[in-house]
Order: structure tokens, then C-alpha cells, then sequence
């Protein structure tokens, strides 16, 4: 199975109750990706520090948890398994340029690598450089 993939978000519905993760993560780019895998017809996971992998649909409370780099290997593991029980195989993974996603990421690939999926990174929001001003 494909599924696109991004990062969680700081910014979150402070709400008690539980909500859909694409509810709950209020980063730009967890819109944009929803949108994106809605207009593709795919599933969508958010790549959540403290959960991991968790379906854009998916009631989750509301938290706080940020991944540290010492934590990316142990968020590899669980993500390899997640990836093998849910049967994915490609992941499109949506990242912005940013140091605090580079334990996101590195997660993230390497839990792709030892559960055999294909991982492709595309950015989100291309570097102020790469736009042609008009």
C-alpha cells in the first residue's frame, strides 16, 4: 500500500476531547498533505514523535511531546513495525527544510529501510531560492 506521510505539528487544538489527528495538528503542512493524499485517494499518517505513525482519521488526545535526536533510533523500531503491520510499501513523506524534523526524519527513514518500504521526501515548501519570481 502507498500512503503519504508528514510530520506532526507543536500547534494543536488544545480541545479535551479526542479529535482526528488532521483536527488535532494544526501546522500548515498537516493540511496540505491531507489535501494532497485526499486528491490522490490515499491514506494518510501523521508521523507523531510520542505515537509514531498515526491515521490522519485516527481520535487522538490532545499532547505534548517533542523527539529529540537521542530518540530516533527507538521511534525506528516501533515505525519498522507499524510500517510491516500496515502493510506499506511506498511512503511519500512530506518535510519542510527544518532542523527541528531532522529527528522526524531520520526516524523515519530508517524505519522505512528495515521494514522494506520506499521512502520518497518531497518538500512541502520549496526554499525562497527555487520560487521564480515573476
Amino acid at each position: 500500500m502507498k500512503c503519504l506521510v508528514t510530520i506532526c505539528s507543536k500547534k494543536k487544538d488544545e480541545s479535551d476531547l479526542p479529535l482526528p489527528a488532521h483536527l488535532r495538528y494544526l501546522g500548515d503542512h498537516i493540511e496540505s498533505t491531507y489535501n494532497k493524499a485526499r486528491a490522490a485517494n490515499l491514506p494518510m499518517y501523521i508521523l507523531s514523535g510520542k505515537y509514531g505513525l498515526v491515521s490522519s482519521e485516527e481520535q487522538i488526545p490532545n499532547y505534548d511531546y517533542y523527539l529529540e535526536a537521542d530518540k530516533a533510533d527507538e521511534l525506528s523500531i516501533t515505525l519498522a513495525e507499524q510500517i510491516k503491520n500496515l502493510a506499506i510499501t511506498d511512503i511519500d513523506f512530506y518535510i519542510e527544510n527544518k532542523d527541528s524534523w531532522k529527528p522526524y526524519i531520520e526516524a523515519l527513514e530508517k524505519g522505512a529501510q528495515e521494514a522494506g518500504a520506499t521512502l520518497t521526501k518531497e518538500l512541502l515548501f520549496p526554499p525562497v531560492s527555487e520560487i521564480k519570481m515573476k
